[in-house]
């Protein structure tokens, strides 16, 4: 999905017991709506799958540009994602045009928004 996927991009990895991933979307997608620039706003959720993963992208994560349901092994999906990520959520990745990636658990400070996308 990241080698291929559009860019700038970013992704949430969030989950039906996250409580605060919601709110820090909403942030990405306030701070991508200001800055007039079309990005891929996309959601990883890591803890259902089929109907009821696009009912919660629909309820809770208006503006999505595309919606991951993973069902799998989830300790392999973090390794993949960073070896560093313990499993803590919101996790954010933010693909920039230029190739690069940054990652934040939370949300993102201003400064790396601004060098996402500058």
């Amino acid at each position: 999905m990241v080698e291929k996927g559009p860019r700038p991009a970013a992704y949430i990895f969030t989950a039906t017991t996250c409580s605060a991933c919601p709110d820090v979307f909403e942030k990405l997608r306030s701070f991508v709506m200001d800055a007039h620039r079309p990005v891929e706003l996309a959601a990883v959720v890591v803890d259902v799958e089929g109907v009821r993963a696009v009912e919660l992208g629909a309820s809770r994560y208006l503006g999505l540009t595309r919606l991951y349901a993973f069902h799998g092994d989830e300790t392999a999906l973090r390794r993949s994602v960073d070896p560093q990520w313990t499993g803590a959520l919101p996790y954010i990745v933010l693909l920039g045009r230029d190739g690069s990636v940054q990652r934040s658990l939370g949300a993102p400070d201003p400064a790396m928004l601004k060098k996402w996308l500058p």
